[in-house]
């Protein structure tokens, strides 16, 4: 549900800024709007992945940084001050909503009854935990 609000105020944001291109602000509400259902297709592929969740995980994470990645293109609409404070707002806002969902995601597969058997490998790193270099390259 917060990551439908957090969606929402991003669309009304986008819609709202003033340019002169109404069809780039449409095309970019859009745009955010495939990468969040992106977002939400792959936290659930991964909390209810059996076999081997680390690769949907994986790809939870790349949603997530192409979201990101998204919201950094407002930068090349020449956006004012307060439009830009706005922006550094709602990414602070998706950083922390990415980490409470990652978190969730990680304690959800990583909590294994003994009744588990036909889990062959179901284990995420922690938020913290260190990966490998080539972890989440693509």
């Amino acid at each position: 549900l917060d990551y439908k609000i957090f969606l929402e105020k991003i669309v009304r944001f986008t819609l709202a800024i003033k340019t002169d291109d109404p069809i780039q602000k449409d095309f970019l509400a859009r745009k955010l709007r495939v990468k969040m259902t992106r977002i939400f297709y792959n936290a659930y592929n991964t909390a209810n992945e059996r076999v081997y969740p680390i690769q949907s995980y994986n790809e939870l994470l790349l949603a997530e940084r192409e979201f990101n990645d998204t919201i950094n293109i407002f930068v090349f609409l020449g956006l004012n001050d307060d439009d830009t404070y706005k922006l550094s707002l709602l990414q602070k806002e998706f950083k922390e909503l990415n980490k409470k969902l990652n978190q969730f995601v990680i304690d959800k597969v990583n909590d294994l009854t003994p009744n588990d058997y036909d889990i062959t490998s179901a284990r995420l790193p922690l938020i913290d935990e260190p990966v490998g270099i080539n972890a989440y390259d693509e």
